[in-house]
């Protein structure tokens, strides 16, 4: 991870990022009624990382939490991979049905329907805690995204 950077917040700064054209939440969002703190310390090329999507169009805010061991960026390029029509593709992302469902007219814009941020990072062996911990404490897997039954 590189160090706290204000200009870039949680962006790597490379110019060809697809990550870093999304929108980062701000350090302390609130989602439903839980504050959480951003660690920015961390960006795009962090891995083993906790990390939120918020959609940008649902009120009450929908939102996923999910973990990776590769770096964020390599995660969120699978989810883009996922937005495709006409194959079932788009059923292998909880991101990508959630907009097929909600918001189809914007699935063309994949990703940038959600607004990302760096909860944490943790070593491989504690990222499944670590994500039920922050899935618990937003009820996430009751309220939100992580519901999402997705094919594998």
């Amino acid at each position: 991870s590189s160090g706290i950077n204000a200009e870039y917040g949680q962006r790597c700064g490379s110019g060809g990022c697809l990550t870093c054209r999304t929108r980062i939440l701000e350090k302390h969002p609130q989602i439903r009624e839980v504050k959480l703190n951003l660690d920015y310390s961390l960006n795009c090329k962090s891995a083993n990382c906790i990390y939120i999507a918020v959609c940008k169009y649902c009120v009450p805010c929908e939102f996923y939490v999910g973990q990776t061991i590769n770096p964020l960026h390599i995660r969120l390029n699978n989810h883009r991979a996922c937005f495709k029509l006409g194959s079932f593709k788009y059923e292998q992302s909880a991101l990508s049905v959630h907009v097929f469902e909600k918001h189809v007219d914007t699935f063309p814009d994949k990703l940038e329907n959600f607004n990302f941020g760096i909860l944490t990072s943790s070593s491989p062996k504690d990222l499944d805690r670590r994500e039920d911990f922050y899935i618990y404490t937003c009820k996430a897997d009751s309220i939100s995204l992580n519901r999402i039954k997705v094919i594998s």
